[in-house]
């Protein structure tokens, strides 16, 4: 198959009030449409999953610690219509205060002044907790993209990383780790060194890969990430290759002994290019893992190509501030933009997060808010697995769009469109008079139609009489939006 045919594949977004796939299992499982890529489905239902919540405190406490309350969390994500947490078990100890109520540590505490740690030696208590934690995210139908490792704990460019990093020799007492340094210089000692003789960490590595998957491997709500930004502060390709392939050999051999299946990727943006390539193409890969900034849409190409479904590891906007936080002024509008792009982009999983850990989700209700209109126009959708996207064979957009916005995304498929509009990507406020909007080289059946013209920061929406004729969706008429708007066109009776 060609590239430009494999690029024009029914792109695998799906939002999960689609009709079971048959024949799926419980949990999460990649699952094929008829067009080929890989759709994400939780429970035997396509999801598109997207939610704030901190990314390390719910596990880094005791379930019920009055320092993070994850079981309001859980209940305020499902009350709005989310599903999703990005997170990791700690790499370090550094972004959370050991005093905290309920502060659990991976490893075993033989030091408390300084603190130090037995890397031999498992705190039972953590991974029955990390279990407890994880199966209650579960039973509120909430996805957990977990890392197995936080890379900004192994760079020493900030002054809380690598200084309490729990592999860092200061904080430990084991041998094995004994020379290694933080990223620097080309080289991430931490993965070079497991895989070019040093057998001891290695099997270290190994036995907390399994740990991990003991703990939370079977409770189906789970995908792991090998590693984020593996490639900061540099990387050998090769070395990184060998510890990949160890690794994912380790989660195969845990899943024929366990008879269990869990979803695996990596988050590939930072690698260099022949080493991405690896990740991104590896058969046991079965996601894509990336950043925001290369799915606006012009990477969002590549990932097509692979066939595997997409999920996003943070939310960037290529605003100044770069990354978006939940809880921080006026983020609140970035992230409900952020959402409703990665839609509209092919994004099954979003993984917007927060680092303010003193936050809960009371007094947040614009973010709520903003999730329950996303929810409710997903909910409206007739056949999201038969939609692709025109922009992916059409790049430059004014072939496609002629009208108002700025930014023009569209999903669509013979009787269904999806289009999402917005200003400047990071810009708020941006106003737009009501115009009239075109679609050329659409190709949706020719006729009637109508048009679902959705305000995602009000939920407020009107009807409008189209029609198709010629590869061309004209009658369109938007009213004035400020930042952004959706519309959904489809063909009247459906």
């Amino acid at each position: 198959m060609s590239i430009h045919s494999r690029i024009i594949l029914t792109a695998a977004l799906l939002a999960i009030h689609l009709i079971p796939v048959q024949g799926s299992p419980a949990g999460l499982s990649v699952e094929k449409n008829a067009s080929g890529p890989g759709v994400l489905a939780y429970n035997g239902k396509a999801v598109f999953a997207f939610g704030p919540m901190n990314e390390l405190m719910p596990w880094a406490v005791k379930l019920g610690s009055k320092a993070f309350d994850v079981t309001s969390w859980a209940r305020w994500q499902k009350a709005n219509g989310m599903n999703y947490v990005r997170g990791y078990p700690e790499s370090g100890y550094g972004w959370c205060p050991v005093d905290a109520d309920g502060r659990l540590f991976p490893f075993k505490t033989v030091s408390t002044d300084p603190l130090k740690f037995d890397l031999e030696q498992f705190n039972p208590e953590y991974w029955d907790n990390f279990r407890e934690v994880t199966r209650l995210l579960a039973e509120h139908d909430i996805i957990v993209h977990l890392q197995l490792y936080q890379q900004c704990y192994f760079e020493d460019s900030y002054e809380n990383r690598w200084n309490f990093n729990f592999w860092n020799p200061a904080n430990n007492l084991n041998s094995f780790v004994r020379g290694l340094g933080p990223n620097r210089d080309g080289h991430h000692p931490f993965i070079e060194s497991a895989v070019e003789g040093n057998d001891r960490l290695l099997a270290h590595q190994l036995k907390y890969l399994e740990k991990v998957l003991e703990s939370v491997g079977e409770l189906g709500n789970v995908l792991l990430d090998l590693s984020n930004e593996m490639g900061d502060g540099g990387l050998d390709p090769a070395s990184a290759r060998k510890w990949i392939d160890i690794t994912l050999q380790a989660v195969e051999n845990w899943e024929h002994r366990s008879g269990n299946d869990i979803l695996v990727g990596m988050d590939y943006t930072h690698l260099p290019g022949e080493l991405a390539r690896y990740v991104l193409d590896h058969p046991e890969m079965e996601l894509i893992i990336t950043h925001g900034d290369p799915v606006w849409p012009e990477g969002f190409v590549l990932h097509r190509i692979y066939g595997k479904p997409v999920v996003v590891v943070n939310s960037r906007d290529k605003s100044p501030e770069s990354y978006m936080t939940y809880g921080r002024q006026g983020d609140d509008v970035r992230l409900r933009r952020f959402h409703w792009r990665s839609l509209a982009c092919g994004v099954q999983g979003v993984g917007d997060y927060s680092k303010l850990w003193e936050i809960s989700p009371e007094g947040f209700d614009r973010t709520g808010s903003f999730a329950r209109h996303l929810r409710e126009f997903i909910g409206g959708i007739n056949d999201y697995a038969a939609l692709h996207s025109l922009l992916y064979t059409h790049k430059i957009h004014k072939k496609v769009f002629s009208g108002p916005g700025v930014n023009h995304y569209i999903l669509e498929s013979p009787d269904e469109a999806l289009i999402y509009i917005e200003g400047e990507t990071h810009l708020e406020g941006r106003e737009f008079k009501s115009a009239p909007l075109t679609v050329s080289n659409s190709q949706m059946r020719a006729g009637p139609a109508e048009a679902l013209i959705f305000h995602p920061a009000s939920g407020k929406s009107e009807t409008q009489e189209v029609t198709v004729k010629g590869g061309q969706i004209t009658g369109l008429v938007l009213p004035s939006f400020v930042d952004d708007i959706a519309v959904r066109i489809y063909r009247q009776g459906r």
